[in-house]
């Protein structure tokens, strides 16, 4: 009975297709799609771990980002948890703005990274002084740089090791301006991580 109310609501109310790639992937499958790079924003160097262009990595970042969905949340956790296991690091998630977070009702990233590596994420280190534009409504490069320059503020012990992670970097503007942040406080080790670029 269950399968054909299941259906019926399918055929009524289709699944997203983002929701459904996400519902049929396992770990397995995106470890193959693992492809690490890294590219420099003003001096600062940016690793990332998969493609957004691919079509089951941009299905788990915008089921996390946009739906909560925490089968995604959990996949790309998976992969945090894989690539954080080579450092001793505290993870800093990237801070949304506060409107932001109402409206969410979480940070996409510190789900993420609290998925598989709870112990280690601290989300005191930033804070986000200055609300923006949503990155995606800023179309050229120069135009996301501005929008995040002085978005944030670090708060920091010089001896331990930061890890920070965003979802997805286009330009990494975010990345490099929550950077600039931690090595004004007096941060000396500093690792900035998309988990998708």
């Amino acid at each position: 009975m269950m399968s054909v109310l299941t259906r019926l609501l399918d055929l009524l109310f289709p699944p997203r297709e983002s929701a459904t790639l996400v519902a049929g992937a396992t770990i397995n499958d995106l470890h193959r799609r693992y492809a690490p790079g890294t590219y420099v924003v003003d001096g600062a160097r940016i690793m990332y771990l998969l493609p957004y262009r691919d079509p089951l990595v941009r299905a788990c970042v915008v089921e996390a980002k946009f739906h909560g969905n925490t089968r995604a949340q959990g996949l790309l956790g998976r992969m945090l948890e894989d690539y954080a296991g080579t450092t001793d690091a505290v993870l800093v998630p990237i801070p949304l703005s506060a409107r932001r977070l109402r409206a969410r009702g979480y940070n996409q990233v510190e789900e993420i990274a609290k998925a598989r590596c709870a112990g280690r994420v601290d989300t005191t280190v930033l804070q986000r002084t200055r609300d923006t534009r949503a990155q995606t409504a800023a179309q050229e490069r120069e135009e996301r740089l501005r929008n995040l320059t002085g978005a944030f503020s670090a708060t920091v012990d010089p001896a331990k090791r930061y890890l920070v992670v965003d979802d997805v970097a286009t330009t990494g503007a975010t990345l490099s301006d929550a950077h600039r942040a931690l090595r004004e406080a007096g941060a000396k080790y500093i690792e900035l991580l998309a988990i998708a670029h």
